[in-house]
């Protein structure tokens, strides 16, 4: 089954609600969701996959640029205010991802009011994590004690899909974390992209293997970062190589 945008939203007021202790694992999640929901990665390159760096979505593969063109790693966002922030740009450093020829920047944008969301909650969870190097995902509930830690798991990610599917009345058995993967190509599809921008979006080296993952009835399209999908050019995907170098 494939996830609606309705479900997101549902999944985020929960965690923001206004009176509710803030829950650092719950945002940690929720933004693993929405990340999944809109570009399609796989469970294992979103929550720690045994340490190896290769499956996890790290610090230093979330770069942000400022209106004013200067790029920003995670780890220094604690010195900078979101509305300086343009762009976030994603750069997984997965096999997975690679399979297309060396693996697509995302971009989270502001052109869209989804967008604008994702954008200010990744960089807001920059700058609660930046003091850890490593995984993005990744917070001290006692920053006092260095040796602990919590990481993002996958187990964690599939628990809170379907107790936002069971709150809708859909059958929680039918969502598991491929879910996010489905639901991102799903949504790109039914809104007629071209198929080579739908793989770019979702690291798939053929046509064949993106429509595994496509489910067609999909009812609410809901709000996806599809104008940069669409004028995603090569000269922005440089300008992100070359920042990512440092």
């Amino acid at each position: 089954m494939f996830l609606t945008v309705e479900m997101l939203l549902w999944l985020r007021d929960e965690l923001f609600s206004t009176g509710k202790p803030l829950d650092l694992k719950g945002v940690m999640i929720c933004l693993s969701i929405f990340l999944g929901f809109h570009f399609g990665y796989r469970i294992r390159e979103i929550s720690i996959s045994n340490g190896n760096d290769d499956h996890t979505m790290l610090c230093k593969d979330i770069i942000f640029e400022t209106f004013s063109g200067e790029f920003i790693y995670a780890i220094d966002a604690k010195r900078h205010l979101v509305s300086t922030i343009f762009l976030c740009i994603v750069i997984l450093r997965s096999r997975k991802a690679d399979q297309t020829g060396g693996g697509d920047p995302y971009f989270i944008c502001r052109y869209t009011d989804a967008s604008i969301q994702l954008l200010e909650d990744m960089f807001w969870w920059a700058q609660i994590s930046s003091t850890n190097p490593d995984e993005i995902f990744f917070y001290r509930p006692n920053p006092i004690r260095k040796n602990t830690g919590y990481h993002l798991r996958s187990k964690e990610i599939i628990e809170m899909i379907r107790t936002s599917a069971k709150h809708f009345g859909l059958d929680p058995k039918r969502f598991a974390g491929k879910s996010m993967r489905n639901s991102a190509a799903s949504h790109l599809n039914a809104q007629g992209l071209p198929i080579e921008a739908c793989k770019s979006v979702t690291g798939h080296a053929s046509t064949s293997s993106f429509n595994i993952y496509v489910r067609p009835t999909v009812k609410d399209l809901g709000v996806l970062d599809l104008a940069v999908t669409k004028d995603l050019s090569i000269q922005d995907i440089k300008r992100a190589m070359l920042s990512s170098r440092g």
